[in-house]
């Protein structure tokens, strides 16, 4: 830059007022150049003040580094997120992925064994049926355990999940 820089000019390139750039000539700061001004600001002001002490990318608007204010976001963000999901676990709208998993698992496996029983209960009743009437009954069977299955309630389900965590 020219040796005529205004205090205005700089203290715009700076990112500082006028005023501001007044009282660091009068501790030194050289005002005939914007890197000279830069250069002895990093060397002689404490490095919390001064962006290019920090080594900040952001450099004259004094808004930081642009890595750290997405940091710090992405904490607040987090700390959000994990304080909801604190308050849904407190209010029970919230469980562990494993109990569903455990839960279903033994519920499946209920329905399973109570369909595969159905063979060995029917062989008897089923000789000497015509096709139609043994595929009914089979069929009533069949939905039978089926409905018993569906009405597994939310109380079932815990109950199955806290046995599967024994």
């Amino acid at each position: 830059m020219s040796n005529n820089l205004s205090l205005s000019t700089l203290g715009e390139a700076l990112g500082l007022s006028k005023g501001q750039v007044s009282k660091l000539a009068a501790r030194g700061m050289p005002v005939d150049s914007v890197e000279a001004a830069r250069a002895w600001r990093a060397k002689s002001l404490h490095p919390s003040w001064v962006p290019e002490a920090r080594g900040d990318e952001a450099g004259a608007d004094g808004a930081g580094p642009a890595d750290f204010w997405a940091s710090k976001a992405r904490k607040e963000a987090a700390q959000a997120e994990l304080a909801e999901l604190d308050l849904w676990t407190r209010r029970g709208r919230l469980v562990e992925v494993e109990d569903v998993h455990r839960a279903l698992f033994t519920a499946h496996r209920m329905l399973r064994d109570q369909i595969l029983s159905v063979p060995g209960r029917l062989a008897a009743r089923v000789v000497g049926l015509a096709p139609p009437a043994a595929a009914e009954l089979m069929r009533t069977e069949l939905r039978a355990c089926l409905e018993s299955f569906a009405q597994l309630n939310d109380a079932a389900l815990d109950r199955i999940a806290e046995e599967g965590r024994k």
